[in-house]
């Protein structure tokens, strides 16, 4: 190609106006690639994004237009997701049990869709000390088995990540706490006296 300049670029949001400016650059990378910049200060906004190429406005060596234009989508999402481990006993006498999260990925700003949850990270503190990584789930299956030991507590809380790369900032406390019990057990009897006897 000979010409080829950001006047055959449409850059759009949601449908809306033509987003093109003079920042953005177009530059030969070979014969047949170039290479489109200057586009990050055009897509900082969250919203749907369509960059459409329209090979008429492109002239080749020979000066005449092309013909046909192709078009790219993506979906810009920067906000992050949030997740909660769901409700546990307080108490319990089995050392094993399943851990579950579960959560949502807002819309963005004016009301811009989110990109979805991708995973959940279970996190677990034994004993009010640091948090640690236990699992990572994924929505179709949320649960990961854990196992304790008695007379312990254990804390957990989950953190999301959406499709888009975001992250759910980290909780400050655990959303679920866990105390792991030894189960209830007859360890001695005592002889009724006197024996025989009337009350």
């Amino acid at each position: 190609t000979d010409g080829f300049g950001d006047n055959a670029l449409t850059l759009t949001v949601d449908g809306g106006p033509n987003l093109i400016s003079s920042a953005v650059t177009v530059t030969p990378v070979d014969f047949d690639t170039y290479s489109i910049g200057g586009l990050d200060g055009l897509t900082a906004a969250e919203g749907n994004y369509t960059l459409t190429v329209n090979a008429a406005d492109i002239i080749d060596q020979n000066g005449s237009p092309g013909s046909g234009s192709a078009s790219v989508s993506w979906l810009m999402d920067t906000t992050p997701p949030t997740s909660t481990v769901e409700p546990l006993p307080a108490t319990t006498t089995s050392t094993g049990f399943l851990v579950t999260a579960g959560g949502t990925d807002p819309s963005g700003a004016n009301g811009s869709p989110p990109s979805g949850i991708a995973s959940f990270g279970l996190y677990v503190s034994e004993d009010g000390g640091p948090f640690s990584l236990f699992a990572t789930v994924t929505p179709a299956r949320p649960s990961a088995f854990f196992t304790g030991q008695a007379s312990h507590t254990y804390g957990f809380y989950s953190i999301a990540t959406d499709n888009a790369g975001n992250v759910q900032p980290t909780p400050t406390a655990a959303q679920q706490t866990v105390r792991i019990v030894s189960p209830l057990s007859v360890t001695s009897i005592t002889f009724v006296s006197p024996s025989p006897r009337n009350t």
